[in-house]
């Protein structure tokens, strides 16, 4: 059933629908939900209505913006990574966005922007959002791509210590919603909230003749790249629309599922782990949430988080084969003098025995070559778990290189996928 307005006028003056997240000002100006303190609520609606459930999610996560949203613009970035409607299970459905724009609109925003981009378009009208042009010059479709571009620095960096991103989604007076989609990803293993903000960054600067358009952020690492997307840009309210879920090979090729589930909160890692339960995905098998919740983002597992509303529907999904997962590289010690005769020992981990390829490598923020200084292993089998070499800060000729910082960066062969998987972890030669 369609929740009315009078319906809708009714939760948003219940104390949970207005409920404040509490804000703070990172160092870039932004404003950042401050993480709950355990447990963390996420707000569960079962039901194939997805207008409805979302805002009973909404309603239950009891975690709704509503006073920082009044008098702001706020941005909604839903999951259209390819031109299908949601019941695919690649898609956002354009009434769980709906329900958000609603909400948004009664919590008094100024403005609210639906954004995606891509090499080949927003994919709005394919994907069923052409309607929201009924709502007046208040609400608008934004193909991403029309905004300037800036680039930005990251906190607590991983893989970008600056990142380029749109400049109005950077105004420190933005309310950023992530609208994710259930579903599996075949890079990433599942592709979620956090996950959904890959789409965020303009693809020309990441553009490295791959038809994806942003695969030179996948030569660095995607989890690595995750993180340092959120961290830049903070998510301020998280929705997953489970209605129609996605299995196997994720993000766009997968089978539907019929969950019927929406999945809401303030805290997107929260969010993105109740997630898991729903997919019978254990909570330490996807690498950049283990990353979220290493920075402190949010909560480790299920112990720390609050499920409210409907009871969470739960059934194992059939999963990608990802390849080897290959952790960060950790140099020891990070800076040192091959000058004065030092090294440094690197130190990385995989989850499975594989062929692995280590290479010293110099990357910039501002362009996606890769240059290729020294190769420390060529392609060889290296067991699971811990693996160490050393790097003596010279380069294949055997000359010690300049002074500077350099990536330590790890290819594990992926047999099953197209492309391999990637690590980076940095040394400061001085």
């Amino acid at each position: 059933m369609r929740v009315n307005r009078r319906q809708l006028l009714r939760l948003m003056a219940s104390g949970a629908a207005l409920g404040l997240t509490a804000a703070a000002t990172s160092k870039s100006g932004l404003r950042s939900a401050v993480a709950s303190p355990p447990p963390y609520p996420v707000g569960v609606a079962n039901g194939t209505d997805a207008y409805e459930a979302t805002l009973r999610a909404v309603e239950a996560s009891a975690g709704w913006p509503g006073a920082l949203i009044a008098g702001r613009r706020v941005v909604i970035k839903p999951n259209l990574v390819t031109p299908k409607p949601a019941s695919t299970g690649a898609t956002t459905d354009p009434r769980v966005v709906q329900a958000l724009v609603d909400l948004s609109l009664q919590s008094g925003a100024a403005r609210v922007e639906i954004v995606e981009t891509s090499p080949r378009g927003p994919h709005f009208s394919a994907c069923g959002y052409d309607f929201f042009s009924g709502y007046g010059e208040q609400v608008a479709l934004v193909d991403l791509a029309v905004w300037p571009v800036q680039s930005y620095r990251v906190p607590s960096w991983m893989a970008y210590r600056r990142l380029y991103l749109y400049q109005p989604l950077m105004d420190p007076d933005v309310v950023l919603i992530s609208a994710g989609k259930l579903k599996t990803h075949s890079d990433a293993l599942v592709s979620l909230s956090m996950k959904n903000l890959f789409g965020l960054p303009p693809w020309r600067p990441y553009f490295n003749g791959a038809i994806t358009g942003r695969f030179a952020m996948h030569e660095r690492s995607v989890s690595q790249t995750v993180i340092d997307l959120n961290l830049a840009r903070p998510i301020h309210f998280a929705v997953v629309d489970g209605i129609w879920a996605m299995e196997g090979r994720g993000p766009i090729t997968g089978t539907p599922v019929a969950m019927d589930v929406v999945l809401a909160g303030s805290n997107a890692l929260a969010v993105d782990r109740a997630c898991l339960a729903a997919m019978q995905v254990p909570q330490d098998a996807v690498q950049h949430l283990r990353y979220a919740s290493d920075k402190g983002l949010g909560p480790t597992g299920l112990a720390d988080i609050a499920l409210a509303g409907d009871s969470l529907p739960s059934r194992p999904f059939l999963l990608p084969d990802t390849g080897p997962v290959v952790d960060m590289p950790q140099c020891v010690p990070v800076q040192f003098s091959p000058s004065s005769g030092q090294s440094t020992t690197v130190a990385f981990r995989v989850d499975r025995a594989c062929t692995a390829r280590v290479e010293i490598v110099r990357v910039s923020d501002f362009q996606p070559a890769v240059e290729l200084i020294r190769t420390l292993q060529d392609w060889a089998g290296i067991p699971s778990g811990e693996n160490v070499t050393q790097w003596d800060g010279r380069d294949d000729a055997q000359n010690v290189v300049a002074p500077g910082r350099y990536g330590v960066r790890v290819v594990a062969d992926a047999p099953s996928k197209q492309q391999d998987n990637f690590a980076i972890g940095w040394a400061q030669v001085v």
